[in-house]
């Protein structure tokens, strides 16, 4: 698992230094569960080297004044990293609800033919990541190395805690701007724009933790948002990616002359449509439908709890502590 917390930090010493000591905390994380990805019995390597890689780049983002320094074409090889590697989680994750979920649904042949295609499609795209991100990350790696030494030898930086705070609150800004825009039948993109806000503030409150009395606390209920959100978007790209995951076993299935079914080679018929296929799919998108649907009344429900303003005034607590004299958040 990734860790949480880094190591004790300065708020008072050169943003330069605290922020090169962060982004190679995360670049040994990455280094380390990369080694982790060449077994392919750990099942959560993939989305932990996900989660390092997205915590470099959000450091790299909320401190957009130093980006330059770190090459374009690095930036755009965590990109392409961060792109190429989400198909392969997506199937893994869409794999472990569907087997949890055939306990409350009969899905029979379809639920079968899906399973196995997810898990085609997640080990094929993992060998894949396998044998392409050493190459990558041997590419990538000496470019964050040289920005952490240009960062450790810049003087006259001003203190971590004074800068931090103001990313802090441009973050808390974005998120309350995203969250201001979920209203009832909004596009699912805008919730899902949330979310990525909320991850983004979460990111930055993570170094402070053990250093300040509430980040610990403004922490986890940022992770709760974000489960919270995470919910609706799993049910979100499920719906998205369904015609897509569908075409492999209803073109099996409508081959003539025959077509094999769960193993067995039986004649296409209406009635085997029907029976093996499409009143499951019809009880897939249903559930699927039902939890997007409860996922997205749950996020009502907290927007509509007092909640959100809660979180806010606690995270502008951090800004003034990490720097009194900023004005609370406009």
């Amino acid at each position: 698992m990734i860790h949480k917390s880094t190591s004790k930090i300065q708020l008072d010493l050169p943003v330069t230094r605290i922020l090169a000591h962060l982004l190679r905390h995360q670049r040994k994380a990455a280094r380390h569960v990369l080694k982790r990805l060449e077994s392919a019995s750990d099942p959560e390597a993939l989305h932990d080297f996900r989660v390092a890689l997205r915590r470099l780049r959000s450091l790299l983002r909320s401190y957009s004044e130093y980006k330059d320094h770190l090459p374009r074409r690095c930036r755009k090889r965590l990109r392409r990293l961060a792109r190429e590697t989400g198909q392969a989680r997506d199937r893994e994750v869409q794999l472990a609800w569907l087997q949890q979920s055939e306990r409350e649904a009969e899905l029979g042949c379809l639920g079968k033919d899906l399973r196995r295609m997810l898990a085609k499609t997640a080990a094929d795209e993992k060998a894949r990541i396998r044998h392409r991100l050493p190459k990558a990350w041997q590419k990538l790696s000496p470019c964050l190395e040289r920005l952490e030494r240009w960062l450790e030898s810049e003087e006259g930086a001003p203190a971590f805690g004074a800068v931090h705070a103001g990313h802090l609150h441009d973050a808390l800004s974005e998120l309350n701007r995203a969250l201001a825009e979920i209203k009832p039948g909004v596009p699912d993109d805008l919730i899902h724009q949330a979310r990525i806000a909320g991850k983004r503030l979460r990111y930055l409150v993570l170094p402070l933790r053990g250093e300040l009395p509430e980040a610990d606390r403004v922490e986890s209920e940022l992770a709760s948002l974000q489960e919270l959100m995470g919910e609706f978007n799993d049910a979100r790209v499920w719906l998205q990616d369904l015609p897509e995951l569908l075409q492999e076993p209803l073109r099996k299935l409508l081959a003539e002359p025959a077509v094999r079914i769960c193993g067995e080679l039986q004649h296409s018929s209406g009635h085997l449509l029907d029976e093996d296929y499409l009143a499951p799919l019809a009880a897939l998108f249903r559930l699927l439908c039902s939890r997007r649907q409860k996922a997205l009344e749950a996020i009502h429900a907290w927007l509509n709890s007092g909640e959100p303003a809660v979180l806010g005034n606690r995270v502008e607590e951090l800004i003034l502590q990490l720097e009194p004299s900023m004005a609370r958040a406009q």
